[in-house]
């Protein structure tokens, strides 16, 4: 039951909302406010019969909508990007939290503490959180792979070879 708690835990860890991450140094909103008064003054100078600075203005809120949405669009791609990686490095945990638990069953908790550090290493985010938890997940395996090996060697070193 444990084992069940610990892995929706993990998870929940895992699958954290993107929205709630950080806000970015220069949110998208404050460039299509900006925008958004210059095109009202560029309107007010243009009911006012002052064309030619209306036009300027026109111009400038056109630039700035445009510097808005690109940054917008720069914004999504990044955290699309961000999601992708996350539900890759979910997965690749799942698969070898199964590894791992085949493992446990058949060699005992010799690699537990590495599984316990992986196990507080994921509840804590930062910007390099992708490639992090994916070294540690990438250690174990390679833990389990030499501890297994050893195994074999230590075994067929016991057994006799008949010719």
């Amino acid at each position: 039951m444990r084992w069940v708690v610990t892995t929706a835990c993990f998870a929940s860890l895992l699958s954290l909302s993107l929205a709630a991450r950080a806000a970015p140094e220069s949110p998208p909103d404050v460039g299509i406010a900006r925008s958004q008064r210059a095109f009202a003054e560029a309107h007010a100078l243009y009911g006012a019969g002052r064309y030619r600075e209306a036009m300027a203005r026109y111009e400038e809120a056109y630039q700035l909508l445009t510097a808005a949405t690109v940054e917008a669009r720069a914004r999504i791609d990044r955290l699309a990007g961000e999601a992708l990686q996350r539900e890759a490095l979910g997965a690749t945990f799942i698969r070898v939290k199964q590894e791992y638990g085949d493992f446990k069953e058949r060699y005992g908790l010799i690699l537990d503490e590495q599984w316990i550090a992986l196990a507080s290493e994921i509840t804590v985010d930062g910007p390099d959180y992708v490639a992090r938890i994916d070294d540690l997940l990438d250690g174990l395996r390679d833990a389990m792979a030499h501890e297994r090996a050893e195994a074999a060697r230590h075994l067929s070193a016991r057994v006799p070879v008949f010719q």
